[in-house]
């Protein structure tokens, strides 16, 4: 990365949220070969409403006590099983937050039609063996329709299975109006160390595929959808150069180009975003970095976090990309 300066937000709204990812649970109808055993072996147990509630009302005061609001993303295993849903989703909007999610899918439309326009974003990812592809082409349209939405598309790329993953990506591309990436595997989010080669050609195509979603073209159909008033607190990437050029990119891309290693630069993770896992301990991101902060049964959250110079050789989660970075 010794090219590169800095790394912000194509979107300075962005400035504005603080973002909150919670694996809030590790339940998952599916069992994919690439993701950590542990985020969907139903290993532990979920968090009781009675420490949830008043936990999502405290961290939303002191997000407006630091100037920001508040943009909570939950994410698993697979959120939309939960069974006290609805009312997180509701407690989070009463107090003034907004609310994403990470979901493979799996409910049928009757259940989306009733939760997703109370949605601002919703990160919906594509698995080879376990998405049904007649399912998403009937639930695709649906949520496109919907105005207050934030719509992302991840396609998981297995080598192995490549073409066909590449085909839906195509078929899907045309019922969308959000974006969609094609998303590489890397080995350090599966846990087990695992090896994903693909050829020079795949890699090829994953970036050009991708970058057509950054076209003039498609970055004007989606800023007409989201309007001035719709919050963004995670999206699109600048990554500046030495030579004073900037470039738009995703990142997805920054992954499939190799281009995430910021060891020795300057990150914003903590004073951007926090995440949580799946047994309430709160951290500035997935990579750990500054270790823990505290939980969510602290009282108060005045952490007074300035930004940390990264010690990472990669930085592998989207989430954890998107925060500013600046070179030393």
């Amino acid at each position: 990365m010794s090219n590169y300066t800095l790394l912000d937000h194509l979107d300075l709204r962005s400035k504005e949220y603080l973002a909150v990812q919670w694996i809030y649970t590790n339940r998952c109808n599916f069992s994919c070969h690439y993701c950590d055993p542990e985020v969907h072996n139903s290993s532990t147990p979920e968090l009781a409403l009675s420490t949830v509630l008043p936990f999502c009302g405290r961290l939303i005061k002191y997000a407006e006590s630091i100037g920001k609001k508040v943009y909570l993303e939950l994410t698993g295993g697979e959120v939309t099983f939960l069974p006290d849903f609805g009312e997180i989703i509701q407690s989070v909007r009463d107090a003034g937050g907004h609310l994403g999610i990470n979901s493979n899918g799996t409910p049928g439309l009757s259940w989306w039609k009733i939760y997703a326009p109370q949605l601002d974003s919703l990160m919906l990812s594509y698995h080879h063996g376990f998405s049904e592809l007649k399912h998403f082409e009937e639930l695709v349209p649906y949520l496109s329709t919907l105005p207050q939405l934030k719509l992302h598309l991840s396609i998981m790329m297995e080598p192995e299975h490549f073409s066909s993953c590449l085909e839906v990506a195509e078929k899907l591309k045309k019922l969308t109006s959000g974006s969609l990436t094609l998303q590489r595997l890397v080995p350090e989010l599966s846990g087990q160390n695992l090896n994903f080669s693909y050829t020079d050609q795949q890699l090829s195509q994953m970036t050009s595929f991708n970058k057509s979603f950054g076209s003039k073209q498609w970055l004007q159909k989606f800023k007409d959808k989201i309007g001035p008033k719709k919050p963004m607190p995670r999206g699109g990437l600048i990554l500046s150069h030495k030579n004073g050029k900037n470039s738009k990119i995703t990142s997805s891309d920054l992954i499939n180009r190799d281009l995430n290693h910021f060891k020795g630069w300057t990150c914003q993770a903590g004073v951007e975003n926090l995440v949580i896992d799946r047994f309430g301990k709160i951290y500035r991101g997935w990579c750990l970095e500054g270790g823990l902060l505290g939980d969510i049964n602290d009282p108060d959250f005045n952490f007074g976090l300035s930004p940390i110079t990264c010690q990472k050789d990669s930085c592998c989660c989207g989430f954890d990309l998107l925060s500013k970075k600046v070179s030393p």
